[in-house]
């Protein structure tokens, strides 16, 4: 047993680098939604955000400076707490949970990328009632190399959620709001750390 267990860790500390995790912290910006009774239209406010991704490299590439891998596929977690610039200061939690694949370009010193991904919004309204609806985001940006596994990660990520006259949010009592348009969109900017296993 002992000897199956130290091959599998021999097995797993000579594996090249296919994983990435990121965290960052940044700012999400735009989103409108509309009272049903007064039909006054009110913004989302621009608010910071917090990012969270894994990813797992599916192809191999290599630059001058270490071994690297050019297609990945992963999942994300974006986190926005910010407030409708209504009378009622309601607060409104958005949070984006997707599943993306990405593209990387390998230079010297750094790397860039492009990402597409799917998934879920989810909307929470305080005081109020939450919802869900399905979302897609483009992204892309930048990785520079601190270290052979570390990296300062840079990255801007539009964001597009699919919603209709039928998606209402409760924003507290005798209120409800719902989206502007058919497509609810907001465009975050992040900046973090990187590390690759």
């Amino acid at each position: 047993m002992l000897r199956k267990i130290g091959l599998l860790l021999a097995c797993c500390v000579s594996l090249p680098a296919l994983a990435d995790v990121s965290i960052g912290a940044g700012y999400t910006f735009g989103g409108e939604m509309t009272d049903l009774d007064t039909e006054q239209t009110y913004s989302v406010r621009s608010a910071p955000s917090y990012m969270a991704a894994f990813d797992f490299a599916t192809s191999r590439g290599e630059n001058r400076k270490r071994e690297t891998y050019g297609n990945y596929v992963g999942a994300l977690v974006s986190w926005q707490n910010t407030e409708m610039d209504d009378s009622a200061t309601t607060d409104v939690d958005v949070v984006y949970a997707h599943l993306t694949a990405s593209r990387r370009w390998q230079y010297e010193n750094f790397e860039t990328f492009a990402s597409g991904g799917a998934g879920v919004t989810h909307f929470a309204a305080s005081p109020g009632s939450d919802t869900q609806r399905f979302s897609i985001s483009l992204g892309g940006g930048y990785f520079y190399h601190l270290t052979e596994n570390l990296d300062l990660k840079l990255e801007g990520r539009l964001y597009g959620t699919f919603v209709n006259e039928g998606t209402r949010i409760e924003c507290g009592p005798g209120c409800q709001v719902t989206f502007v348009g058919s497509y609810w969109s907001q465009l975050g900017l992040n900046l973090g750390l990187n590390y690759r296993f």
